[in-house]
């Protein structure tokens, strides 16, 4: 039996859902024929992880996919020190503190990391290449963006030279309000990190 704990809500449309269940089935194994999963939806209140991972565990699954970032996969590591978690991408896994290092992970995590945080600095190269003169460059975090993200912003400022970096975190549904009111005369760019979730 799989468990499988989702930022999201069901929705046979999410190309990652879509991907989960492709992955499976191209290695022989089909929902409701020869293997069970028990799905749980956050609905995207990522506060209901620690709740939803331990519902997991209760039934006793074989393994956990977590879909959900860094919080599921912590809030699933709170909840079982013995069931195999696959996290299904994470930022940065050892500064996160999910595992002891990428070469050596010890406990029960293995899985794919992102480690978007190591490619700010040329993702802002990029950007001041392709507009000159940038002088302020607002970044949008989800509001539990991990300490690699942080660590990641940190980096980014000392190598951006002349464009100054602002980073805060909102809520989504802040950002359109938040992007408009910070238009101003000066050259302006915004960059919306990417995260897996």
């Amino acid at each position: 039996m799989i468990g499988y704990l989702d930022v999201g809500g069901r929705d046979p449309a999410n190309r990652f859902q879509a991907a989960f269940r492709e992955g499976l089935s191209e290695t022989g194994y089909v929902d409701g024929q020869n293997v069970r999963i028990e799905y749980r939806w956050a609905e995207g209140k990522p506060e209901r992880f620690p709740a939803l991972a331990t519902e997991l565990v209760t039934p006793n699954v074989d393994v956990i996919a977590s879909a959900g970032g860094t919080l599921a996969a912590l809030a699933a590591k709170r909840a079982t020190t013995s069931i195999p978690i696959v996290p299904l991408g994470v930022g940065d896994p050892v500064a996160e503190g999910l595992v002891a290092s990428l070469a050596h992970p010890g406990g029960n995590i293995t899985g794919l990391s992102a480690f978007t945080p190591e490619l700010i600095g040329k993702r802002l190269e990029l950007l001041k290449q392709a507009v000159p003169g940038i002088s302020l460059i607002a970044f949008l975090l989800k509001p539990d963006a991990g300490v690699s993200m942080e660590a990641g912003l940190k980096e980014a400022e000392v190598e951006t030279g002349s464009a100054r970096p602002s980073s805060r975190k909102y809520h989504p549904a802040c950002c359109r309000r938040r992007r408009s009111s910070a238009r101003t005369p000066r050259s302006y760019q915004s960059a919306v990190l990417r995260d897996p979730w």
